[in-house]
């Protein structure tokens, strides 16, 4: 629905792409103990592709790579 990857999905919920691929996989749902992860991905849910390239872009330049 945004037409992030895998990568940038991560980016944004915080965790690794071998997670995300979990999630996708037949791995399923996030883990309970995962509770930071959870908050961010209902924010990610509710967002936009604006918004969501919006935040990548602020995330790469706060870790120095854009």
């Amino acid at each position: 629905r945004l037409g992030l990857t895998q990568a940038q999905f991560g980016k944004l919920a915080g965790v690794s792409v071998p997670t995300v691929v979990n999630w996708e996989g037949s791995k399923g749902k996030a883990p309970i103990r995962m509770k930071s992860a959870i908050a961010r991905l209902q924010a990610i849910r509710g967002m936009g592709k604006k918004q969501a390239a919006e935040m990548l872009g602020a995330r790469e330049r706060a870790s120095g790579r854009a």
